[in-house]
């Protein structure tokens, strides 16, 4: 369908976006093309250069990634989606207080976005920043108290901050856990492909 409207409205920018978010989950090189067409067409298009983002960041393009955003924000600085992808993405190249600055950036401007709060626990625990990381968990699952992933952050936070007694207590709230769940690698999660 948005193939034959980009046929037929070749000189509208919002046509090659759409064309592009089509593409965005099952053919990227098609994304990119159709989105950098919308980009030739609106040099400023702040959600077109997200999606580019996306896409670089899905392959592990981290410079370019961060290029996309950074030119997303430059456009259109209360763009939320874009500073949480930038975080996790510097987050990615191991420039961690850079990620915490745009993690707290993306709460500032959609304090409700839950899982900007799951990310910055991540940070906090991944430099030992326990009880900060435990604060943030909190907070999530306040949200999502049904979160497994933060409910067994939680009680790995408490267990190396050295309150056993939570720790304890969050651990018998995760229930039955298999061993294959008891070990998981806490994951960073990105803003949707299209906010």
């Amino acid at each position: 369908m948005w193939e034959d409207t980009g046929r037929k409205a070749p000189g509208k920018a919002r046509v090659w976006f759409n064309l592009g978010g089509a593409y965005l989950n099952t053919d990227p090189e098609k994304a990119r093309a159709a989105l950098l067409r919308a980009l030739e067409l609106q040099p400023h298009f702040t959600e077109a250069l997200y999606d580019l983002g996306v896409i670089e960041q899905g392959k592990r393009n981290w410079n370019m990634a961060l290029a996309y955003y950074g030119k997303a924000v430059e456009e259109q600085p209360t763009y939320w989606p874009a500073w949480n992808n930038m975080a996790n993405t510097l987050f990615a190249i191991g420039q961690h207080e850079r990620a915490l600055e745009g993690f707290e950036k993306t709460l500032r401007l959609n304090p409700d976005y839950w899982p900007a709060q799951y990310n910055l626990a991540i940070v906090h625990f991944m430099r030992g920043r326990y009880a900060e990381a435990v604060r943030k968990l909190r907070i999530v699952l306040d949200w999502r108290p049904d979160f497994r992933d933060a409910r067994y952050l939680l009680a790995t936070s408490l267990t190396r901050a050295g309150d056993r007694a939570l720790a304890d207590a969050e651990w018998k709230k995760l229930g039955e856990v298999n061993a294959a769940e008891s070990r998981i690698t806490p994951t960073m999660i990105l803003a949707p492909n299209r906010p």
